[in-house]
């Protein structure tokens, strides 16, 4: 178990003042890292959660004092603003210098410190666009139902293809996870080439079984525009077979064939703010025209997140990029 974990002692001594409390014997460790997700040059407020945290507590990467970790490799952010909540939990403000890649975070107490319980827990990246029209079909970690079959246009996306029941043959892009804590918007590109057919394409739960969806596949995603003939007045999720849910989006879009669209995430600590607009097909960050705008309220608590898309019977739309962050 976690607590019988903790009870141990890392790169450090144990004490053996009688003054010191129970928590300041015991080494700190790092369970989860929330919002360490930053982009170059960028800064967040991080949690970090665990256990025996002190309120004199230090934190750092570790290469202060790692004379093996090369100079040109190292995080050159900084780490300010330490606030101690509870010996469970920790606030720091984290700003990414210029090096993009995932740098660990070390919480230390005293001369005893976490260890590699927070190895690379700082993730520095910029976010992209997943052309779906050009990325290998193996880079994008693709895992859908027996009977989907994927397929791509180089001018539109991938389209697919559902030889079983409407609802249960989904695809999940599992090289793409990232955590429900970090609060990292989500956007998704896609265009239709007639308005025909249905689909459903938005997040899942990274522990979704898209070969055994139950008798209620359509509610087994965080949450999913569904799209019927060319229109969209409905999102469907919950994350759960046993907690349906669906939710209209204040009014019916639609979308012409040949034209871009962008159906958007923006996450926030209390509120999920959705969009839909019509995007420029060579510049996906640039709106062309605003379509709908809602807030989320789905109660799916997944904890790690991907993009997700259940195929349906609409051969006529195309998934032609996504971004995370």
């Amino acid at each position: 178990m976690r607590a019988i974990r903790t009870q141990r002692f890392v790169r450090g001594t144990q004490s053996n003042k009688g003054s010191k409390g129970a928590s300041e014997r015991l080494a700190p460790f790092i369970s989860e890292v929330c919002g360490a997700r930053i982009p170059v040059n960028g800064g967040k407020i991080i949690q970090i959660k665990g256990f025996h945290f002190t309120p004199n507590v230090i934190i750092d990467t570790g290469e202060e004092t790692d004379s093996s970790v090369f100079r040109d490799t190292r995080f050159d952010g900084r780490i300010r603003r330490i606030k101690f909540i509870s010996p469970t939990l920790l606030e720091a403000s984290v700003f990414a210098g210029s090096k993009e890649g995932r740098f660990n975070l070390v919480v230390r107490n005293g001369e005893l410190n976490s260890g590699d319980t927070g190895n690379e827990a700082i993730i520095v990246m910029n976010p992209v666009w997943v052309d779906l029209r050009t990325t290998s079909v193996i880079d994008l970690g693709i895992q859908s139902s027996p009977g989907v079959i994927i397929n791509r246009n180089l001018e539109k996306g991938l389209w697919g293809i559902n030889r079983g029941n409407e609802f249960e043959g989904v695809v999940k892009f599992r090289a793409f996870p990232w955590k429900r804590c970090d609060d990292l918007s989500f956007s998704i590109v896609f265009t239709v080439s007639e308005p025909e057919g249905i689909s459903l394409f938005g997040i899942g739960g990274f522990d979704i079984d898209v070969a055994n969806l139950g008798s209620v596949p359509l509610f087994e995603a965080e949450s999913h525009l569904f799209i019927v003939n060319g229109t969209a007045n409905q999102i469907y999720g919950g994350g759960s077979r046993y907690r349906r849910w669906t939710q209209d989006i204040g009014g019916t879009a639609s979308f012409e064939v040949g034209k871009f669209y962008k159906l958007n995430y923006n996450f926030s600590a209390t509120r999920t703010l959705m969009t839909i607009s019509e995007v420029d097909p060579l510049n996906f960050d640039r709106s062309v025209l605003f379509l709908r705008q809602w807030f989320l309220d789905s109660p799916s608590d997944s904890e790690l997140l991907l993009p997700y898309w259940t195929v349906g019977s609409n051969q006529n739309l195309f998934l032609t990029a996504f971004k995370i962050g």
